[in-house]
């Protein structure tokens, strides 16, 4: 199971990538596969099935990562 992480914006809901900053995972950075940085906790995931993402461009990335 994968933890995916979404960021919506002006009604825009991205697809998201994160990674830990330092050693002891305490500063974690989330950004778009479309290139925006997103705000300290505005990210956030799902427990009841992922939301529709309507970035073409996250669409597109997220489609050539398959």
């Amino acid at each position: 199971m994968t933890n995916q992480i979404y960021y919506t914006k002006n009604s825009v809901t991205h697809l998201c990538e994160g990674a830990h900053l330092t050693p002891d995972k305490r500063n974690f950075l989330v950004w778009t596969l479309c290139g925006i940085d997103v705000p300290a906790n505005q990210g956030y995931g799902t427990k009841n099935g992922a939301p529709e993402v309507t970035c073409d461009k996250c669409q597109k990335s997220q489609e050539t990562d398959k």
